[in-house]
């Protein structure tokens, strides 16, 4: 593949970190990727944690979409349908 690089991954990021919902958002530069947490019980449904922030160029844009769709279409090939879940609120704006 062209473009292939080493990576290094810091220490501290090696675990990373779960996330159960997003946002996304855009500028007329780049696209804004917020990974969220849900609270676990109802206390405060409307509230979600961030704990992440990615922020990708346009350009890099459709390429991340489609490594995303072929790793999708593997996982399915070897685990079957990725089931849907249902709407939290976290549409894409």
């Amino acid at each position: 593949m062209a473009g292939e690089f080493e990576i290094e991954v810091p220490y501290e990021l090696v675990p990373g970190v779960y996330a159960d919902a997003e946002r996304v958002w855009h500028t007329r530069t780049d696209f804004t990727i917020d990974f969220l947490v849900r609270p676990a019980i109802q206390e405060a449904p409307d509230v979600a944690r961030l704990v992440g922030r990615v922020k990708i160029p346009t350009m890099m844009l459709f390429e991340l979409i489609r490594h995303l769709n072929t790793d999708m279409t593997n996982y399915e090939e070897e685990y079957g349908e990725i089931p849907r879940i249902e709407d939290h609120g976290t549409d894409s704006t």
